[in-house]
């Protein structure tokens, strides 16, 4: 997604090819978490219609007032009719949607079976017709708006978002909140289920069989399941190996030093930097990257050099910091 002049963001599709790019969502609401479907039909997103006092940081109007959203998928081709259309009340078709049985395929349609149990992943072709594409784009229902995120398709016509889950109970503090429901969205079923709980991030395998998830607070947990099967048992596919990471501390803090300069340059809200000489400063503050010792140092390195463009609210905080003990 871009932002647009109006502070709401839209989606746009790139081509590789010959290097230009068009708008597909009309601005009119916020629209996020773009997904491809797997069969190359869909193109699915999540978009915001109340998003306006959200649109400015520093608006305070928007504190009692959350964003919510909905679930989209835009029809590709106009070849392709829309998923979602009405289906039929005969009981037959009403019992094999229920049951998620496929139609059968007519006998001289019928595939061969696969002769191997992982067969590659079959190359899908993308078409785009972009007259009247915002026309095709549909409203996916039965889903409540909320503040959904994080939105990754999996098998063909299927996708998963995270809900945030509030906290419960009276401790507070960091780490009280509830973490996330991870919800797996099926055009076969025409519903949406939750999939697991707690969840901090996940990700899906490219050929959408997997699904890999982690668990936050004290007992954080990764977890290795079924994407395109039932809905796993609680606690099931936890891996119980130890995953290790081996990282130069003075190569790992150089590279954040150049990615927050970078970011800072890329994202900044006017072009000039408030009239910063960027490179410059760079190289002014890089020197002191040969005396950072401590992460706690670095981010003091980072806030420093920030402070040259004269902005406020632009803070540097967070990294991997050493527990402490709390005395108890």
């Amino acid at each position: 997604p871009k932002r647009l002049k109006s502070l709401f963001r839209a989606i746009f599709v790139y081509d590789v090819a010959a290097g230009t790019s068009r708008q597909i969502t009309d601005g009119m609401a916020d629209a996020t978490s773009p997904a491809w479907d797997a069969s190359g039909k869909y193109l699915w997103f999540l978009a915001s219609t109340n998003f306006a006092l959200n649109s400015s940081l520093l608006d305070m109007t928007k504190y009692d007032r959350p964003e919510t959203k909905a679930l989209y998928l835009a029809v590709l081709s106009r070849s392709e009719s829309s998923p979602l259309m009405p289906e039929s009340d005969e009981e037959a078709a009403r019992a094999m949607r229920d049951s998620g049985a496929a139609a059968p395929a007519p006998a001289a349609a019928a595939a061969a079976a696969p002769t191997s149990a992982t067969p590659a992943l079959r190359a899908v072709s993308v078409r785009i017709d972009f007259d009247g594409l915002q026309q095709r784009v549909v409203a996916v229902p039965g889903i409540i708006e909320r503040d959904y995120g994080a939105l990754t398709a999996g098998p063909a016509g299927t996708v998963f978002f995270l809900e945030p889950t509030p906290s419960t109970g009276t401790a507070g503090g960091p780490g009280a909140g509830g973490g996330n429901t991870l919800h797996r969205y099926q055009l076969s079923a025409r519903r949406a289920a939750p999939f697991a709980s707690g969840v901090a991030q996940y990700t899906v395998s490219a050929d959408g069989k997997r699904l890999l998830y982690r668990t936050g607070g004290a007992n954080a947990a990764m977890y290795l399941v079924d994407a395109d099967k039932a809905v796993p048992q609680a606690g099931s596919g936890r891996l119980n190996a130890t995953l290790r990471a081996y990282i130069d501390p003075r190569e790992e803090f150089r590279q954040i030093f150049n990615e927050g300069w970078r970011n800072q340059r890329n994202n900044f809200y006017v072009k000039n930097l408030h009239g910063t000489d960027w490179p410059a400063i760079k190289r002014m503050y890089e020197p002191l990257l040969a005396h950072v010792n401590h992460r706690a140092d670095l981010n003091y390195l980072l806030d420093n050099m920030g402070a040259e463009t004269a902005i406020g609210h632009s803070y540097v905080r967070g990294g991997d910091m050493p527990e402490v003990p709390n005395g108890n």
